[in-house]
């Protein structure tokens, strides 16, 4: 992990009182888990009820600034209405919280290692017919075992065992 989640946690906890200030509105209550194994996220806001969120963070983030960059992206979440998703309501508080606190808040982190989480993990392509499927998991079945695995485009009988895979990263 290249951040310490007990001081990430207290500093989520200061944005989130500032963040309301600065909205004018009550504060939410917030659940936070710094330890969300995520690959191909940052982080993620449920709704659990009332004024209660939960927000995860994954351990993948690198860097402090990516955390608090993070964080408040959620909190943008939170604050928004439910429902908002990445529309126009989140994108005018993203906005206002990104200007008070000197960051970029955006749907998409510009950073270099989410477009090397982006990649698939392998690649298998049917020798027959040239179509690839790319695995996105280590753990799929098709990554740990592709000789049992079969071309759904030229069928079973002509590619069964036949895939071949590459690892890309």
């Amino acid at each position: 992990m290249g951040y310490d989640a007990r001081k990430a946690k207290k500093e989520a906890e200061k944005l989130n009182q500032e963040v309301a200030k600065l909205l004018g509105k009550f504060q939410r209550t917030i659940d936070w888990d710094f330890s969300w194994k995520a690959n191909r996220t940052h982080g993620k806001c449920v709704h659990v009820g009332g004024s209660r969120y939960k927000i995860l963070i994954s351990k993948s983030l690198a860097e402090e600034s990516d955390v608090r960059n993070t964080v408040l992206h959620e909190l943008c979440h939170a604050y928004a209405p439910t429902g908002s998703g990445h529309g126009p309501n989140w994108k005018a508080i993203a906005d206002k919280v990104g200007n008070a606190f000197g960051e970029n808040i955006t749907r998409v982190s510009s950073k270099k290692h989410d477009a090397d989480s982006r990649k698939p993990f392998a690649e298998l392509e049917c020798p027959v017919c040239g179509h690839v499927y790319k695995l996105w998991k280590r753990t799929s079945y098709a990554y740990k075992d592709s000789s049992r695995c079969w071309c759904s485009h030229c069928g079973k009988e002509r590619s069964y065992g036949k895939l071949i895979k590459r690892v890309l990263r």
